[in-house]
């Protein structure tokens, strides 16, 4: 969307600093159990890849975060030419790590209608509920597309099929 008004240069930049730095403390400051989480998944070799709907800004600072070495793949929409609902991208995920769609899980908080993308493209879906709380009319609408719906991150250890 346009900004109705005109900015001036130094007010630009101001906003843009504080972009930058609000997306940087997301990636680099962690909740200790995510990393936790992801460590464990990773030590019982599951292949873990990020997909998001991302502009330059957004993964900017992807390799100065914790969750980088935790990854194998990171798929940003901006670099991807491709947004989530978009069953291409979830594909697109599926190949570079090699994973069939049988074999995939897709954890997300539903924005995007993400769920639904990813079941349209033969994933299974966790509706995490641990960093956005949804209304309820949302909150229902989003867990149509989920087979599992979680609270906590570490319930994800109990949903992965380790075999």
């Amino acid at each position: 969307a346009a900004i109705p008004k005109k900015i001036e240069s130094d007010a630009k930049a101001q906003i843009l600093h504080r972009r930058q730095q609000r997306m940087k403390n997301a990636l680099c400051s962690v909740d200790a159990e995510i990393l936790a989480v992801l460590g464990t998944l990773r030590q019982k070799g599951c292949k873990l890849c990020l997909i998001s709907n991302a502009d330059f800004i957004d993964c900017m600072f992807w390799h100065d975060s914790p969750l980088c070495p935790l990854f194998d793949e990171a798929v940003f929409s901006c670099n991807a030419g491709m947004l989530k609902p978009d069953p291409a991208i979830y594909r697109y995920a599926m190949e570079l790590t090699g994973a069939k769609p049988e074999q995939s899980l897709f954890v997300g908080d539903g924005g995007s209608n993400e769920l639904f993308g990813a079941k349209q493209a033969g994933m299974q879906t966790v509706f995490a509920e641990w960093f956005d709380q949804k209304d309820e009319n949302a909150a229902k609408r989003i867990n149509e597309s989920a087979d599992f719906r979680i609270g906590k991150i570490s319930r994800l250890i109990d949903i992965v099929d380790f075999e």
